[in-house]
């Protein structure tokens, strides 16, 4: 993991500790970089809600995209799936809510939306490493 991700990582814990606000977030690691606001692909967004029924998640989802094309799913201040060169990983079964944050992410990056039971066998590495 890089410098600039390893950040990334840090200042998204503010934003789940609500210590900080999205915005500001943003706004401090292109600071820290050098990089201008108009130059800059936002490297976090808020997840928004398409499949979920509800109006929002209310802050509590983010996306990351790391340098190498890689989005991590934050449910409040865990990084809970990933899609990584196409694959999607997802990390140990969490509460109902971080299962509806993984739900639209799949949907939103094309994959169809299972039942927590097939998540976890098709996606979850930490099932796939208690079985090897």
């Amino acid at each position: 993991m890089t410098k600039f991700e390893k950040q990334v990582q840090y200042i998204m814990g503010m934003v789940g500790n609500g210590e900080l606000d999205i915005t500001m977030a943003t706004a401090q690691i292109l600071d820290a970089h050098n990089v201008a606001l108009s130059d800059a692909t936002p490297a976090i967004y808020e997840l928004q809600t398409q499949y979920d029924s509800r109006d929002s998640f209310y802050g509590k989802a983010h996306v990351l995209t790391l340098s190498d094309g890689t989005k991590q799913l934050r449910s409040y201040e865990t990084i809970v799936a990933e899609i990584r060169n196409g694959e999607l990983s997802t990390f140990g079964y969490y509460s109902n809510t971080t299962l509806r944050h993984i739900k639209d992410f799949m949907y939103q990056h094309g994959f169809e939306v299972v039942p927590k039971k097939e998540i976890i066998a098709l996606y979850d590495v930490t099932e796939k490493e208690v079985l090897s």
